[in-house]
């Protein structure tokens, strides 16, 4: 598994944690030594959005209203929080 692949996961499974955390929260920021584009691994691992493995696994880029990504960021329920960041987490198999 590539690091990114790892750090997505591992970003993803502590935010399914920490329900009223934001991806910026994430303590393992501090052992980096770049932080990705848009504080995103999947963003790291692909060319351009189209490539991107949320997009291939939900069939939804993270910017639209129906992405797991999007509704995270804009949910207050924190069940539903944990839940989306699960979906996120799992489009790294392990």
């Amino acid at each position: 598994m590539d690091k990114s692949e790892i750090y997505h996961y591992m970003l993803w499974n502590w935010l399914s944690l920490h329900p009223t955390q934001t991806k910026h929260s994430w303590p393992g920021w501090d052992e980096l030594r770049e932080i990705p584009e848009n504080w995103c691994f999947l963003c790291e691992l692909c060319n351009t959005c189209k490539d991107c493995l949320l997009l291939l696994k939900t069939g939804m880029p993270c910017s639209t209203p129906h992405s797991p990504y999007y509704q995270w960021v804009n949910s207050t329920d924190l069940t539903e929080r944990t839940r989306l960041a699960r979906v996120i987490r799992d489009v790294i198999g392990r």
